[in-house]
């Protein structure tokens, strides 16, 4: 009996013992088909929740990304208004005040120091715009809104690392398990029928190896 490479991936534990589940039960063992069945089926749910845990990133880091792209568009407009006032407006304040070190320190800045950049560019609205500028009436909105969506949909980035990672150990528990059963069953068809008869009961060897590749 081989089972299959420590690294292979689950789904090829499962279709191990998807087989040795149906050549047990034909063989009329169900002392040691319940066991081989309850593993594969925890193996598998595992398998499934990791994926979906994979996936829920991807969707976390997608809204994540579309909110980032709204505060951009929020600061690219802003930007543009105050530069078309005039021929001169982007090299005179408010403008110089506002973007003093470009658009790119507000759109182009770490996702790490995003929250903090379009909070600075609020506060610049707000200190070099008198309230009722159109500018700030516009931009400010926008940006305040978008920041607290982006500091939500990284929380929800970090929640779903954390239950892929979860989901992961998850996963390699339930492998554990599986192979110490494979292991004792294996070893209980030794002692009743023999090391030859017993290797009946599981995938051969050729068929293992090529799963791993």
């Amino acid at each position: 009996m081989r089972l299959p490479h420590p690294n292979a991936a689950h789904g090829m534990r499962v279709d191990f013992g998807r087989y040795v589940e149906g050549a047990l039960t034909y063989a009329r063992l169900p002392e040691l088909t319940g066991p081989v069945k309850q593993v594969t089926s925890r193996l598998k749910a595992a398998g499934r929740a990791w994926e979906d845990a994979a996936e829920a990133i991807q969707l976390a880091l997608a809204e994540r990304d579309a909110v980032d792209h709204g505060l951009d568009r929020a600061a690219q407009s802003a930007r543009l208004a105050l530069a078309s006032t005039s021929t001169t407006a982007m090299r005179e304040a408010p403008y110089t005040s506002i973007f003093p070190f470009g658009i790119d320190y507000y759109a182009s800045a770490p996702l790490d120091e995003q929250e903090t950049r379009y909070r600075e560019l609020v506060e610049r609205l707000a200190a070099h715009l008198p309230p009722e500028h159109p500018v700030r009436r516009e931009a400010t909105p926008a940006l305040e809104a978008g920041v607290a969506a982006f500091v939500e949909a990284e929380a929800a980035v970090a929640a779903a690392r954390r239950a892929h990672a979860m989901a992961r150990t998850a996963v390699e528990s339930a492998q554990d398990s599986f192979d110490r059963v494979m292991e004792r069953t294996y070893g209980a068809l030794i002692e009743r029928f023999g090391r030859k008869a017993a290797e009946r009961y599981f995938p051969r060897a050729r068929r293992a190896a090529a799963a791993d590749a």
